[in-house]
């Protein structure tokens, strides 16, 4: 089945499936692929029944049209990365004919290839650039998983290889095209990254019902149900926020900022495993130039960076305050922020007031501690960035797990080796000459200043829900309180209490 519509593809976008190009060689610049993906031979129909042969490059978002395989001057290209792909094949005279469709919002191409296994070559390189159709017709939903306002999460498996998937299921109906943006905006960046620690997005179907994004299936679970557990070891903790600086340092070096990391957007592979995880929900992430500062107000209560709240503009490093706050969360087993509703979190977050006094800090090793200090500085300028951060003692390897670097007293007149201080002397001053950049400022607290909150409009609120979990249907309760929704439903006492422990779920953070 072909749609009768394209909803990614804007029909203004383009009059034709062609554009011209100015007969750039692909081996040389200005038009280099360093992209390229596949290159090979397919025939175009002819308006008399015949065909023409022609030499194509397949990249990450185009097909470019090339006379021969020897005269490799580019003289027509497509974008196909938001076009329909459909396989197919005719019988004439006796004899099959294999190809596929590219179709756009208002144009198409039909392409001709001489063998089934050419045509599997095509569809296993265009697939996971397009958009597919039948989606029955691959996969079986199995189970739900998760659950959002406007859409559902099901483990289904494909048919081909009996292989479990993630599947985004987003049903279509009541959703506007600033929905669709945000999607396309989901989908882009998903496409952009591949990272084994990133969750992966293989294929995007497009229904006359529905949305569907199949992705990565992790059998461990949310990191949230693992911080439930208890606290961290400080080793294991370290380990892991390497793992996740690791990750974040390559989103910000491929431009791309998450601004919704927090623990129920980790997902741990397996249960005897604490470091190993994929980072997923790209839903609020952004594509951005290298200096160029972002403003939307979005993210979690409870783990959004401070300038967000404060309507500033900010930059990459909101993605460390959240894993700084996620390490608090690991190491102390508390939350920095929190309150019996959503708003009084938001409020303790933007005023950024965290305690370093607790009791559970004395059982962690100065470094661990000046470390999440770092992360979580109010100011994100004296807040490191990840490739500064993964540079930390405590991160590279060569701290203590003892608390801090004093003499326990089991210890003393029991003789303790003179180049042993020594070396522990040399490591407190390189500790010291790095956090000394990034250490907290002593400032007095400021005055509780709430946040203005008039709501925003439902259209923008559908944007905003991210996927829920069965158990955490009393968060959309909390939705509805701070976008300033009416709404005859009551919390109970045991979800508001359930606040204290737990921030709420992701969303776009009221504004003016």
């Amino acid at each position: 089945m072909i749609l009768s519509t394209n909803s990614f593809e804007d029909p203004q976008s383009q009059r034709g499936f062609w554009q011209k190009t100015y007969g750039n060689f692909i081996s040389k610049p200005p038009a280099p692929l360093e992209d390229l993906i596949y290159q090979g031979w397919l025939s175009l129909p002819l308006s008399d029944g015949s065909w023409k042969k022609r030499y194509f490059v397949l990249t990450s978002k185009k097909l470019l049209y090339c006379k021969s395989q020897k005269d490799i001057r580019i003289r027509k290209e497509a974008c196909i990365d938001w076009k329909i792909l459909k396989p197919f094949y005719e019988i004439k005279k006796n004899s099959k004919a294999f190809g596929f469709k590219l179709q756009g919002s208002n144009n198409s191409q039909d392409f001709y290839v001489d063998s089934k296994d050419i045509l599997e070559d095509w569809l296993s390189r265009l697939s996971p650039l397009t958009i597919l159709t039948d989606f029955d017709e691959d996969y079986s939903l199995q189970k739900e998983i998760g659950r959002g306002n406007y859409s559902k999460v099901f483990m289904a498996i494909e048919y081909l290889n009996r292989q479990p998937y993630a599947v985004k299921t987003i049903p279509k109906e009541s959703q506007n095209q600033s929905f669709i943006d945000t999607l396309k905006s989901e989908i882009e960046v998903m496409r952009k990254i591949k990272h084994p620690r990133i969750i992966t997005l293989h294929y995007v179907y497009e229904t006359e019902e529905a949305f569907h994004l199949v992705m990565d299936y992790v059998r461990g679970g949310e990191l949230q149900r693992r911080l439930k557990m208890g606290k961290y070891p400080e080793h294991i903790a370290a380990a892991f926020m390497r793992n996740l600086l690791d990750v974040i340092d390559f989103l910000h070096n491929n431009g791309i900022v998450h601004r919704d990391i927090k623990p129920e957007n980790i997902l741990v592979l397996s249960g005897d495993n604490y470091t190993e995880f994929k980072l997923c929900d790209f839903g609020l992430s952004a594509l951005l130039k290298q200096t160029e500062d972002l403003s939307l107000r979005c993210g979690s209560p409870g783990f959004v960076a401070p300038e967000i709240l404060r309507r500033q503009r900010y930059s990459t490093k909101v993605d460390l305050f959240s894993a700084g706050v996620i390490c608090y969360i690991m190491l102390t087993g508390k939350y920095p922020f929190t309150g019996s509703s959503p708003n009084e979190i938001l409020l303790k977050n933007r005023e950024c007031r965290i305690d370093f006094d607790l009791e559970e800090w004395n059982n962690i090793s100065k470094l661990g501690r000046d470390f999440v200090m770092s992360l979580t500085q109010e100011n994100p300028e004296q807040r490191p960035s990840a490739h500064e951060a993964l540079c930390h003692p405590w991160i590279s390897g060569t701290h203590t797990t003892q608390q801090g670097l004093a003499i326990p007293e089991e210890m003393k007149n029991k003789g303790i080796s003179l180049n042993l201080m020594q070396r522990q002397k040399k490591l407190n001053v390189e500790s010291s000459s790095y956090l000394q950049q990034f250490r907290r400022p002593a400032v007095p607290i400021k005055g509780f200043i709430p946040i203005k909150d008039n709501g925003i409009t439902m259209a923008k609120s559908r944007l905003l829900m991210k996927i829920l979990r069965e158990e955490d249907r009393e968060g959309i309760n909390e939705v509805k309180q701070i976008f300033d929704i009416k709404s005859n439903s009551t919390r109970s006492k045991e979800s508001q209490e359930s606040t204290d422990a737990t921030p709420s779920r992701s969303r776009y953070l009221p504004v003016n």
